[in-house]
């Protein structure tokens, strides 16, 4: 298994290919969500335990594919999706 170095530990290509998966993933659910409910942001735990999941997250905010909204709060956090977002997952369907 080839394992890229980075910083003080190693990421092999496998776990790479997970979190491209899951943001994917999280992106579509967030897209579906948004179109199945008028336009209206889907709630999210803030209580994840899942590192992975926040990171995930994390970056597609940072990619300006959606917006979180209340990330500090502990009981109600939301992602909404941008525009750009939508037309990721778009580009992604054809």
């Amino acid at each position: 298994m080839i394992r890229l170095q980075r910083g003080d530990y190693d990421m092999t290509v496998d776990s790479r290919r997970k979190q491209s998966f899951l943001r994917a993933y999280l992106l579509k659910e967030i897209y579906d969500f948004h179109f199945l409910h008028s336009g209206f942001a889907k709630g999210i735990s803030t209580h994840l335990k899942d590192e992975e999941i926040k990171l995930a997250l994390l970056y597609l905010a940072e990619k300006n594919f959606i917006e979180l909204i209340n990330l500090d709060n502990p009981v109600f956090s939301e992602a909404k999706i941008t525009s750009y977002g939508i037309d990721e997952v778009e580009s992604q369907m054809q």
